[in-house]
């Protein structure tokens, strides 16, 4: 039971740190001007047909946003994670061992 509440109080602690908006804000930001630049940069590199253009932009924009949406699911996993199942589960799971202690 000592070991329970040592992990509850871990997530209790996670649950109730605070992160700045303003930090997602920037780095979502500088992601989308980098975006909005990149075509620029390719066709002074020598990227010249359209196609092939935004087949570059359009891969490397969906790859660069899902890393920054995998960041900020890892920076709040509580929103994403089924908690109160598995709340519920490691409830009835102390009651039962409280019931045959």
């Amino acid at each position: 039971l000592s070991e329970l509440h040592r992990n509850y109080g871990g997530m209790e602690r996670l649950i109730s740190t605070p992160l700045s908006p303003t930090y997602m804000r920037h780095t979502s930001r500088g992601l989308l001007l980098w975006l909005a630049m990149l075509p620029a940069g390719l066709l002074s590199a020598g990227c010249t047909t359209l196609p092939k253009l935004l087949l570059v932009v359009t891969s490397t924009a969906y790859i660069m946003l899902g890393i920054d949406e995998i960041g900020i699911q890892i920076e709040q996993p509580f929103d994403i994670l089924p908690l109160h199942d598995l709340a519920a589960v490691l409830t009835r799971d102390v009651q039962e061992q409280i019931v045959e202690w």
